[in-house]
C-alpha cells in the first residue's frame, strides 16, 4: 500500500516507534490488531479501519525487513560452515600424510621376527654366523645375523643372498636350497630390524642398504671376488641394485634379480591408483627403493628373472628394468610362475637359464686375488674357518 508524498502513514500518525522491538513482537502485536473489532476497544470504526489498515502496512515493512534480515545473515552463517568443513578437510588430510609417513616403514619393509625353520632342517649343513657393521672408525655398531650355507667344491661360486619385505633368514629357504643344489655356496643374511633383531632396532632403506654392503665385504674378505653373485628377491632386488652400483661391488661377478620392481613410488601409485596424487608424496616418501634410476648405471652383468603370472609386482616392471639396463643377460620370464614360486613352476627354464648366467660370468672373470684364504675356508666340506 503507497501513500501520496507528504501524506503520514497510518503508522506515522499512531506516534508508534517500532524500532525497538523484535519483528516477531511487532507482528504479533498486530495480528492482535487486525483481528479485534470490539467497541470498547475502538471507540468507531473509522479508526478501526485506520488501524487494520496500519497493521497491513506494518505487515507487510516487517516481512520485506525480515526478508532483508535474511539475506545478509545467510552469506554469514554459509561462510561459518563453510571455514568449518574446510577445517575438517585440512586435518583430515594432515592426518593422512602423518600416517602415510609414520607408516611407511611397516608398510614398505614388513619386519618379520619369525624364524620358522633353518638350513639343517632341510637337509644342508650350515653355520649361523655374526657378521661385524662397521662404521666409519673401523668399530662395530651391530652384528647381521646370517646363515652360511656351504659346497665342498673349492671352486663353487658364492651366492649373497638378500631377501625382500616380510622374510628373515630362516623363510623362503626354497631359494638356498636350490642355489646349493646348484652346487653353490649361499650366504643368506637378515637386515638390522628383521629376525633376531626384530625388536631391537627400526629398519630403514638405509640401514638396509648398509647391511648388504657389510655382508658383501664380508664374503669378500675370505673369497675371490670374481666368485661372488648378489642376489636379490622381490625388494632384495631393489638391493642388490643398490649395492651392485657401489665401487666395492666392481669386482664381483654379477647380479640376478627375481620378481623386483621399478621403485616404491610405482608399486604404491599400483596399489593406490589416484589417491596417492592428492598427496606431496615427494616429501612423505623416505623408503624409496627407486631400482628405475640406478638401473644404468649397473656396469655389473645383471639376470632379470619374473613370472608372467606374478599378482604382487607386476612382470612388466621387469620388462622396464630389463629395457633400461646395460650390461643385461637374456631375461627369464617364467610362464605361469607368481611371485615366489618361479624356481619350482619353471623349474627347468630356471635352472637353465640362471646356472648358464653364472657360468657365463665365471668365464668371463678375471682373475682375483681372495683377501682371507678361501680354499681353506670351504675345503672338506667345512665353513667354519669361512664363518667364525
Amino acid at each position: 500500500m503507497s501513500y501520496p508524498s507528504g501524506m503520514m502513514t497510518p503508522m506515522e500518525g499512531t506516534g508508534i516507534k517500532y524500532r525497538g522491538l523484535a519483528p516477531h513482537k511487532i507482528t504479533t502485536m498486530l495480528g492482535v490488531l487486525q483481528r479485534s473489532t470490539r467497541p470498547a476497544v475502538f471507540l468507531h470504526s473509522g479508526l478501526t479501519r485506520a488501524c487494520r489498515g496500519m497493521a497491513d502496512v506494518l505487515l507487510q515493512s516487517i516481512g520485506e525487513l525480515s526478508e532483508m534480515q535474511l539475506k545478509r545473515q545467510t552469506p554469514r552463517f554459509m561462510n561459518h560452515r563453510l571455514i568449518i568443513l574446510l577445517g575438517v578437510i585440512v586435518l583430515l588430510y594432515i592426518g593422512v600424510c602423518v600416517y602415510f609417513r609414520a607408516t611407511q616403514v611397516q608398510k614398505i619393509l614388513a619386519p618379520l621376527a619369525e624364524i620358522p625353520t633353518d638350513p639343517e632342517r632341510m637337509g644342508m649343513d650350515y653355520d649361523p654366523v655374526k657378521i661385524p657393521l662397521r662404521d666409519g672408525a673401523d668399530k662395530v655398531i651391530a652384528e647381521l645375523d646370517g646363515y652360511w650355507v656351504p659346497v665342498e667344491s673349492p671352486e663353487a661360486p658364492v651366492i649373497l643372498y638378500l631377501h625382500g619385505q616380510d622374510a628373515t633368514i630362516g623363510k623362503n629357504l626354497e631359494h638356498t636350497e636350490r642355489f646349493h643344489q646348484f652346487g653353490w655356496n649361499v650366504l643368506v643374511i637378515d637386515y638390522r630390524g628383521f629376525g633376531a633383531s626384530y625388536d631391537k632396532e627400526q629398519p630403514s632403506e638405509a640401514k638396509i642398504y648398509e647391511d648388504a654392503l657389510a655382508a658383501l665385504m664380508y664374503l669378500k674378505s675370505k673369497f675371490a671376488s670374481n666368485k661372488i653373485f648378489i642376489y636379490g628377491h622381490s625388494l632384495g632386488g631393489a638391493v642388490a641394485i643398490e649395492l651392485a652400483i657401489q665401487p666395492d661391488s666392481s669386482d664381483t661377478a654379477g647380479v640376478i634379480v627375481e620378481s623386483t620392481f621399478t621403485s616404491i613410488l610405482e608399486m604404491s601409485s599400483l596399489r593406490y591408483g589416484g589417491l596417492l596424487q592428492a598427496l606431496p608424496v615427494s616429501l612423505l616418501l623416505t623408503e624409496k627403493f627407486d631400482s628405475l634410476s640406478k638401473i644404468s648405471s649397473v656396469e655389473l652383468p645383471i639376470l632379470f628373472i619374473h613370472g608372467d603370472s606374478d599378482a604382487k609386482v607386476p612382470c612388466e616392471m621387469t620388462e622396464t628394468l630389463y629395457a633400461a639396463s646395460r650390461e643385461t643377460y637374456p631375461k627369464c620370464i617364467i610362464k605361469g610362475a607368481g611371485h615366489e614360486n618361479c624356481g619350482s613352476i619353471g623349474k627347468v627354464q630356471y635352472r637353465e637359464h640362471i646356472v648358464e648366467f653364472v657360468e657365463a660370468c665365471l668365464s668371463k672373470a678375471e682373475p682375483s686375488d681372495a683377501r682371507g684364504v678361501a680354499d681353506d675356508a670351504v675345503s672338506n666340506g667345512s665353513s667354519s674357518s669361512a664363518t667364525r
